[in-house]
């Protein structure tokens, strides 16, 4: 029971530990707080973040850009997106730790014992520009990789620029006690850091552009078909007009088919749900049906753009025509 109630008293001493936000010493560009009970205990400012500079400028922007295409719909639309990297590191510097034990154990002339600020959040902003970005953690910020996903004004903006400033702003929030009215109460320590970001072309291996459009071998792909057969009239007792188009998908045709006739829409659009290389072409075939029941199925022909395909039989004015006689044309075939 006696070794219980020692067990509790320690750790009601142990939470109740905290600095004292009035009682502190600035060594070497550090401030240290003392504890609020304890003489002997002092705590220490979080190490400062800086640019880690290990291995390159600390920084890196990768531009991605794609061009559109008509199978998407978006066709000669440059997209443009950038993702900035941006690396910190925070450590102390082991003569400057000395030194700050030394000043302490001159103010205290006997026992010493240093711990870290008890940080419960950290704000972690980086700011370029106009633009800014915010993070929130609990606990203290250890720095390592921040990315920021960029738009396409932003990406441009650090992509052309020969030089550019940016900076990070780091605000860490620690409880400490504080004496009031001869009482001690809670209190706040607030410890802010700014650091700049110098970004510069000179260093070319931290600016890397991406197209995607040269790599991307495949990508999904929807087409347009319109069909004004049944608006103009342009084939007599046409009761159905069908179109069956695809691509080559492993071992076996991928198709999809879109139908017209008197009560449909001239347009439909059609998505294929797999993908296909770029530089391969779509397949079609148009199949009519009539009135009386012949169904006539066409070639398969080949289609190279993909945005649209009209199959409307249209009609070619000639000398013929004057007469009454109407001549239809068509695409012409590619048979295999």
């Amino acid at each position: 029971m006696r070794y219980l109630a020692t067990l509790l008293i320690f750790a009601c001493m142990t939470v109740a530990a905290a600095p004292n936000a009035g009682e502190y010493i600035d060594v070497s560009g550090v401030r240290v707080y003392q504890d609020h009970e304890k003489v002997w205990l002092w705590y220490i400012d979080p190490a400062e973040p800086k640019l880690d500079l290990s291995d390159g400028p600390g920084y890196a922007l990768d531009l991605f850009r794609y061009l559109g295409r008509s199978g998407t719909g978006d066709k000669d639309q440059y997209w443009t997106r950038g993702i900035l990297s941006l690396k910190f590191e925070r450590s102390r510097p082991e003569t400057q730790l000395q030194e700050i034990k030394n000043q302490l154990q001159k103010k205290t002339g006997g026992r010493l014992s240093i711990k870290s600020l008890p940080v419960f959040n950290s704000e972690i902003q980086v700011n370029f520009a106009d633009t800014d970005s915010n993070w929130q953690q609990t606990g203290r910020w250890q720095g390592g990789v921040l990315q920021l996903v960029l738009d396409a004004t932003q990406s441009q903006l650090l992509w052309e620029a020969e030089s550019s400033l940016l900076s990070l702003s780091v605000t860490e929030s620690s409880n400490a006690q504080r004496i009031q009215k001869n009482e001690w109460v809670p209190a706040m320590i607030t410890s802010s850091w700014t650091v700049d970001v110098p970004m510069s072309q000179k260093h070319l291996s931290a600016y890397r552009k991406n197209d995607l459009t040269a790599q991307l071998g495949m990508a999904y792909n929807a087409i347009n078909v319109f069909c004004f057969d049944f608006l103009e009239q342009t084939t007599v007792d046409l009761y159905a007009k069908e179109v069956e188009i695809g691509f080559q998908s492993g071992d076996r045709p991928l198709l999809e088919r879109a139908r017209f006739d008197a009560n449909s829409d001239y347009k439909q659009h059609i998505r294929f749900p797999l993908a296909k290389t770029q530089d391969e072409p779509l397949r079609y075939r148009v199949i009519e049906t009539f009135n009386d029941g012949r169904r006539l199925t066409g070639p398969w022909q080949r289609k190279d753009d993909e945005y649209m395909l009209d199959i409307t039989s249209y009609r070619i004015l000639t000398e013929d025509n004057a007469a009454g006689i109407a001549t239809e044309a068509s695409e012409p075939s590619d048979d295999e």
